[in-house]
């Protein structure tokens, strides 16, 4: 008899920006954009509290949440895929097979091992209490069916929660008679047309003839509920953890740093070759070494770009090596690439027999410029070495931001919010000039340094005001781009108070 623990992360977006961000305020806003406005995707339960409700739009929330400290960040779904997927590997403590179920769920397959645990409810808690450490707040079911086991961990009443941690074998269909619809896991139409015709829960649709709901609802209307009744059959695809490639060297004796020195290398040329194999590159290097008479030594080398070139990757793990303290001389040494990522690469030579053509990474920009900045974060550190990363803003000055260079692919970040030209240099801060302005308002000529000079063309107005939400101390500005009689390209506005100034110059 197949028995199904599932999992409910109901806010693990917010529990992981939580994780990353730990001194951030109770109150946490995630956003996406669509359509060119800011949605909210998801809320912390204080946010919720307060009426702040997702898919409010993000001034909205703002609105509500009046002069509380906010904490706001884009959501990122992908990261939260990947995320869930850790925390799937993490589970194959408690089974062997683990499968992500939905956006934010997990299903284990606890057939037998209920017994290791000393059954099966005491198996639930020490699942969430578990998850509970790492920073998830998790609720648990255990059920014969696995949408049964969803759908109570989901959305079983907090007043029941005692009484529906365990669905005992044959109580599929009491357990889920008081859910609503929406614990099926269907469609937001079908569940729309069940809301219409005033079906509310999982009882009352049982109730009605099973003939004339696939014509009015779907078809996968009753595939669901069968599936949760066990009537039907349900795949089940666990989660195949990824093999980490690691080496590992051990040594009768301890041994100086020239002897280290040598295995580090000979265990990366071992994984370089693993990887090529594999079609891989390492994002992150991961080196262990177990000391005589001396704490154990990690060091981590985070990689701007998958590599693994062994040069490359040698001249980065070398000087770690030298500067670590080994005590009186290394008993093992364990090299690893926890993270790595699939590599683009090209065959050279069609007419070359199979298995002997090399292989070339296309990308031969980004492979010196990604072992530049290696070489400069392993120096520096990684706060020592920031890339500008464009920002979707109107407002010039704001337009980047300084942020820890991550890879390659952040110098080639783009927030492109408007089609209109600007400048390649940007005065900080503005500076003053005196403009005569002809009948429309535009520049005819200016005095800038001592300097006049006669405007021979001019393009504007384009009107830029300050974002409402941050209390502006400025008004609007009035931007013109003028060509003066130096051939120079400038940038000038005005201010509200009718001054002037440069902000730009085209070079």
């Amino acid at each position: 008899m197949r028995r199904f623990l599932a999992l409910s992360f109901p806010a693990f977006a917010v529990d992981r920006f939580r994780r990353r961000s730990p001194g951030a305020p109770p109150l946490v806003l995630l956003f996406t954009v669509e359509r060119g406005s800011r949605w909210i995707a998801a809320l912390s339960p204080e946010a919720r509290r307060l009426g702040i409700a997702r898919g409010m739009s993000l001034a909205q929330g703002r609105a509500i949440a009046g002069e509380r400290d906010l904490a706001i960040e884009p959501h990122d779904p992908e990261a939260d895929r990947r995320s869930l997927a850790e925390l799937g590997a993490f589970a194959t403590r408690f089974s062997p097979a683990v499968a992500v179920e939905g956006d934010a769920g997990l299903v284990l397959d606890v057939s037998g091992s209920e017994r290791l645990f000393g059954g099966e409810e005491r198996l639930v808690h020490l699942v969430v209490e578990a998850f509970a450490r790492k920073g998830f707040g998790a609720r648990g079911a255990v059920a014969g069916t696995l949408g049964c086991a969803f759908a109570v961990a989901c959305f079983a009443p907090r007043a029941q929660r005692r009484v529906a941690l365990r669905v005992p074998p044959g109580g599929e269909a009491a357990a889920l008679d008081p859910l609503p619809v929406a614990a099926l896991r269907i469609g937001t139409d079908a569940l729309q047309a069940l809301c219409e015709v005033g079906v509310e829960t999982v009882g009352e649709l049982r109730a009605l003839p099973r003939g004339a709901l696939p014509a009015r609802f779907g078809g996968e209307l009753l595939s669901r509920l069968d599936q949760a009744l066990g009537t039907a059959f349900e795949p089940f695809v666990p989660l195949r953890p990824k093999r980490v490639p690691r080496r590992a060297r051990a040594f009768e004796v301890p041994v100086e740093l020239d002897v280290v020195r040598h295995a580090a290398r000979e265990l990366l040329v071992e994984l370089t070759t693993e990887l090529r194999e594999r079609c891989e590159g390492a994002c992150r290097l991961a080196l262990d070494l177990e000391c005589a008479e001396a704490p154990p030594v990690r060091e981590e080398l985070v990689l701007s770009r998958p590599s693994r070139d062994l040069a490359h990757l040698a001249s980065l793990l070398e000087p770690r090596l030298e500067r670590a303290p080994l005590g009186f001389g290394v008993l093992r040494i364990v090299l690893a690439a926890p993270e790595t990522a699939p590599t683009p690469e090209r065959q050279t030579g069609w007419h070359e027999p199979a298995g002997q053509a090399e292989v070339a990474e296309v990308a031969k920009i980004d492979r010196p410029l990604g072992e530049l900045f290696d070489s400069l974060v392993g120096r520096l550190g990684r706060a020592g070495v920031l890339a500008l990363v464009p920002v979707e803003t109107h407002v010039p000055e704001r337009a980047f931001e300084e942020r820890p260079l991550a890879s390659v692919e952040t110098l080639r970040a783009r927030a492109a919010i408007t089609g209109l030209a600007r400048p390649s240099r940007l005065f900080a801060p503005p500076a003053a000039i005196e403009v005569d302005a002809g009948p429309a308002g535009a520049p005819m000529r200016l005095v800038r340094n001592g300097g006049a000079r006669r405007v021979l063309r001019c393009f504007g107005p384009e009107r830029i005001e300050p974002p409402w939400w941050d209390a502006p101390t400025e008004g609007s500005r009035d931007y013109f781009c003028i060509e003066d009689d130096g051939g120079r390209w400038l940038w000038v506005f005005r201010d509200p108070q009718a001054r002037w100034f440069v902000h730009g110059e085209w070079t």
